[in-house]
């Protein structure tokens, strides 16, 4: 089951509220093909519900969004204890008609198929609701719908997040789904591009963990090294996070060892050899200046010993070498 939202998308989307298309209120109205809402014949008294709701679906039908919105909210204003406005399938045409309205509306479209998800709807309802809450998720992600302020439009990726990884978003309450997969893939992309490579790693280490068998799995192990990676500053930081880029790498080479990504997780691999190498050198050159010759040796036998093909372990056996050297002569 869904969660009460901690927010309203709506409201947070900045989207127009639904006002009639026309001067007429459907709820003393009907409705006609090429028309619109216009005034009942005198004597005709107000519709029904049932009627309301029958010449609502119509202009629903008629692909008229804006003529089917007002009169499933009419509906749902003027007779809201009845069967018709409580049923699932007014709930899902109202939602579809936030959704065919555009960007503008589309924090109402999904406060409206939540609602449609807690209805317990048929299957094909449910599909529907859930892929459009994945893409209207994906469309605040990455631009394609924006929010508005005063009327300014301004894009907001931070409300696709919400939407599909938030308390009440989709990945949440509804895990197994591949929508939830894609919405996990795309939100890390988000992040890494973004350059929030901490946030990107949680997001690519739920995916990792939670989808094994994921289609994205093999991309997500090495996107989730990478991130891991790009947050090491350098040598003389950081070691903690180099040994989790390290052993990110080698999970991935293990786990795909004929992936896309071989190659690179292996340059990235000596790399970080190298900075490791760096790192060990420098600590022996600070005690060998300290006249700390056996706490400089013990940090050179490390390097060597721990990453023996880098540079710096070729620099820290030549001065290893000449240290015994220098001992055998004494």
């Amino acid at each position: 089951m869904l969660l009460p939202a901690v927010f309203s998308v709506g409201a947070l989307a900045g989207c127009a509220t639904a006002t009639p298309s026309s001067q007429y209120d459907p709820a003393i109205s009907e409705w006609r093909q090429g028309v619109g809402w216009r005034p009942i014949p005198a004597g005709g008294g107000a519709p029904s519900a049932d009627k309301l709701r029958t010449e609502s679906r119509e202009a629903y039908d008629a692909a008229q969004h804006r003529d089917a919105l007002d009169g499933f909210l009419a509906l749902r204003r003027r007779y809201p204890s009845s069967p018709e406005a409580k049923s699932v399938e007014t709930a899902f045409h109202i939602a579809e008609c936030y959704y065919a309205l555009g960007e503008e509306t589309y924090g109402e479209a999904v406060e409206s198929y939540r609602e449609v998800l807690k209805g317990s709807p048929p299957e094909e309802m449910l599909k529907t609701s859930l892929a459009r809450i994945y893409d209207i998720g994906r469309a605040y992600l990455d631009g394609r719908a924006r929010r508005r302020f005063f009327g300014i439009p301004y894009r907001s990726p931070s409300l696709g997040v919400e939407i599909l990884l938030g308390p009440d978003g989709l990945v949440t309450n509804y895990p197994f789904l591949k929508d939830s997969e894609d919405a996990l893939m795309e939100v890390a992309r988000y992040y890494f591009g973004k350059r929030e490579y901490a946030e990107a790693e949680r997001v690519f280490e739920r995916l990792v963990r939670d989808y094994p068998r994921s289609t994205w799995n093999e991309t997500a192990e090495f996107q989730l090294a990478m991130s891991i990676f790009r947050q090491v500053k350098g040598m003389e930081y950081d070691q903690g996070v180099m040994r989790k880029a390290k052993a990110s790498f080698n999970l991935y080479l293990n786990n795909h060892p004929r992936g896309p990504q071989v190659e690179e997780a292996r340059a990235h691999l000596k790399e970080i050899a190298e900075m490791e190498g760096r790192h060990d050198l420098t600590i022996a050159k600070y005690y060998l200046r300290e006249s700390q010759p056996r706490a400089a040796m013990l940090y050179l036998r490390q390097v060597i010993i721990a990453n023996p093909r880098t540079d710096a372990a070729r620099e820290a056996r030549e001065i290893y070498e000449s240290m015994e050297q220098q001992r055998s002569r004494s």
